[in-house]
């Protein structure tokens, strides 16, 4: 189970309040015990009220001195504990994959309730969300680990847009509640719109793969061509930041078809799973392995 996120439109500075971007240091070389992206998710945590459904959902976890699980004061398991006994306070839950409970379980208070998509089923959580209610949610790429937060190039996006945190407390309810990991069902809606009128598309996966119908992408269209939809139309110039990405041609030909004369460049995490790839891209644009750059490149 996964996700995929498009905010479309110029977006003027002073929108920001709506939404934050973040990236963690990935400077390749090293790990902090308290990096400041860490501190950042465990005060987001915090922050929750206690009207909020506050649930962690991640693929793998770590630990550190302030790791959103039990980290010193500020993490699930803190929150957790300052909501007993609290009239009205909504639950603290986490959703992890089944493969991967280890560092869940050492670190996670017992008291904390969890799910676990099944093991050895091809159908493993690769969320990385933290929603609080419905006034905001948190995701992107960043692993709750201290490789995610200091040795990797991560980045997290939180939108204060309550449709969207909605639509994503309904995913992480039906996971939670109902163990629907992976029913490949529609979601009921994928478009969305900002506070300043910027259109927003969220997508589940596999649920909407290969079931979207949203306008302008054809009708039964996978959250793959919906990527390279927005890729081949771009006006703007494109940057990309892509562990692994097995469509090398389409990729190409998406970016070809971007308004010339834009800047298209990028770089994986590594080449090696597909050499044929790094072949494809650097022979139109800029294309670079992670596992090329010295630690001061990255």
């Amino acid at each position: 189970m996964g996700l995929c996120l498009f905010l479309a439109g110029a977006t003027p500075a002073e929108a920001a309040p709506w939404w934050w971007a973040f990236f963690s240091i990935g400077e390749g070389s090293g790990f902090s015990s308290s990096s400041s992206v860490e501190r950042y998710i465990g005060q987001y945590i915090r922050s929750a009220q206690n009207p909020d459904t506050v649930y962690i959902a991640s693929f793998t976890w770590g630990t550190g001195t302030n790791e959103p699980i039990n980290g010193s004061g500020w993490g699930i398991n803190a929150l957790h504990t300052l909501r007993q006994g609290v009239s009205g306070a909504a639950p603290v839950r986490v959703i992890a994959d089944g493969d991967d409970l280890a560092d869940i379980n050492a670190t996670k208070s017992a008291a904390v309730p969890m799910v676990a998509s099944p093991s050895n089923t091809g159908s493993a959580t690769h969320n990385k969300v933290i929603t609080l209610g419905t006034r905001s949610v948190m995701t992107g790429s960043m692993n709750f680990t201290a490789g995610g937060y200091s040795n990797q190039p991560n980045n997290m996006v939180m939108l204060r847009v309550p449709s969207v945190a909605q639509a994503y407390l309904n995913e992480l309810d039906d996971q939670f509640l109902n163990n629907n990991f992976i029913e490949n069902t529609k979601s009921p809606q994928n478009l969305f719109t900002s506070p300043t009128g910027n259109r927003i598309e969220v997508f589940f996966g596999p649920d909407d793969n290969g079931n979207i119908t949203l306008s302008p992408y054809s009708s039964g269209s996978a959250m793959k061509d919906v990527l390279l939809y927005h890729i081949s139309n771009s006006n703007e110039s494109i940057f990309y930041m892509v562990n692994r990405f097995f469509m090398s041609t389409e990729l190409r030909d998406a970016m070809t078809a971007a308004t010339p004369g834009k800047q298209v460049e990028g770089w994986f995490d590594s080449f090696d799973a597909n050499a044929n790839i790094k072949n494809i891209l650097q022979a139109d644009h800029t294309a670079r392995d992670w596992n090329d750059l010295s630690a001061t490149e990255g």
